[in-house]
């Protein structure tokens, strides 16, 4: 296992994988350095990204950044900015790289002895097909979620896709998003399922009081929200039905983590149903108080739902992480989430935007929650436990170096 502070490359011979995202690391994309630590007793990987940020809690090395000089020279030249976009509308492109980002980083990886590209989000995918197809190599892409869903309506993109479909092989973070990609022209033999798991020694398991007994007792209860304020994340239903549940037990309290676009207008909606005193917004937290909030919980919310612009969740890694606290779940019948929750067994699930029924199961695991939180935290442990998805991503990078044609794809879910 790389040490904490920094991922060198092995001096013994490994393949020597390259990794693509635009921007290395957004706060939301933990998984991706998780994964880099998982594969890295195996493979030496190197970074690829246009963009740097957090470094101190990503540290990683070698890393390789070219952001766009076009970006220098559009912002100079009114001209070339218009003239760029009209041609891109004629010609079609969705994402290209600047010539000198795909000069210098086919000369990287040639030096380098890349055998495997992964990027992550498809249209990373296709900043990087041009390279793979340069060099000769493997191309693997992740698809995550807005990539498979809101943007795939995208006429350019999509027949852009379709290309990137026949040279690529795919990794998608649920069956869900698969069965759609395939619509879309994904081939299923060179597809697999791949679920990113929660670092379960990360997550201990908590000893908490039983809900059942707090509300007995008329002790505080506290619902968890923690998750970025976007539509897809359906805030002001978890308001809306938390409002209806406060008459079965008054002594609760809802807190949200996090921040985004939508915050002001929760926070609006709280303020409009008198709930400022029962309803608090903590804005960003850090992994050490993620992990503090948590266990402090009693029950956790994520009712995602479609966006208006078509966007869905892949599988939230939020919510197996609070699943390997052992807390109870209720969440909605959303693209991935049946695949991690079963309803009535170690959660709740609800149609989206059924406040009704959200509203129902909050009064139902009062009576349920603690059973449902210790069949979680099994869950976790044996199918989404980190260190076993880091091995299933292994043997994918082993399958797809060694030829496209002697891939064993997947089109059922993944066993673990």
């Amino acid at each position: 296992m790389p040490s904490e502070n920094t991922i060198r490359l092995s001096q013994c011979e490994k393949p020597s994988v390259a990794v693509y995202t635009r921007t290395f690391l957004t706060a939301s994309m933990t998984f991706v350095y998780r994964q880099l630590c998982g594969v890295a007793d195996l493979f030496d990987p190197i970074v690829l990204t246009t963009k740097q940020d957090q470094e101190d809690r990503f540290p990683f090395t070698p890393i390789y950044v070219m952001s766009d000089d076009r970006k220098i020279e559009n912002s100079r030249n009114f001209a070339s900015r218009v003239y760029r976009w009209t041609k891109k509308q004629i010609t079609g492109n969705y994402a290209t790289l600047s010539r000198s980002q795909i000069l210098s980083w086919t000369d990287v990886m040639r030096r380098k002895n890349v055998k495997l590209i992964h990027a992550h989000f498809g249209p990373d995918g296709l900043h990087m097909l041009p390279i793979a197809e340069e060099l000769g190599i493997p191309l693997l892409v992740t698809f995550h979620g807005y990539d498979a869903s809101s943007i795939i309506h995208n006429r350019v993109y999509l027949r852009h896709l379709r290309r990137l479909f026949d040279y690529a092989h795919i990794i998608c973070v649920s069956q869900h998003m698969a069965n759609n990609l395939y619509l879309y022209g994904a081939v299923p033999s060179k597809t697999d399922i791949h679920y990113i798991g929660a670092p379960v020694e990360e997550f201990d398991v908590v000893e908490r009081e039983s809900i059942k007994h707090k509300v007995e007792q008329q002790k505080t209860l506290t619902f968890l929200q923690i998750s970025n304020f976007v539509e897809k994340k359906g805030h002001e239903y978890t308001i809306q039905a938390f409002h209806r549940f406060l008459p079965s037990y008054p002594n609760s309290q809802l807190v949200f983590a996090g921040d985004g676009p939508t915050r002001l207008q929760i926070e609006k909606l709280c303020n409009n149903l008198g709930l400022n005193d029962q309803v608090s917004f903590l804005g960003k937290v850090a992994k050490p108080k993620v992990i503090d909030l948590m266990r402090q919980a009693d029950v956790f919310l994520h009712h995602s739902v479609t966006a208006r612009n078509g966007d869905q969740e892949g599988i939230p890694t939020v919510l197996m992480e609070a699943m390997a606290t052992g807390l109870p779940i209720i969440s909605t019948y959303h693209s991935g989430i049946p695949e991690l929750i079963e309803n009535g067994v170690d959660g709740f699930l609800i149609l989206e935007r059924d406040v009704d029924e959200y509203t129902r199961r909050m009064i139902d695991i009062l009576e349920s929650g603690e059973e449902m939180g210790k069949r979680s935290r099994k869950k976790i442990e044996e199918q989404f436990n980190i260190k076993i998805q880091n091995k299933i991503l292994a043997k994918i990078y082993k399958d797809v170096i060694r030829g496209r044609s002697n891939i064993i794809g997947s089109c059922k879910k993944q066993s673990v």
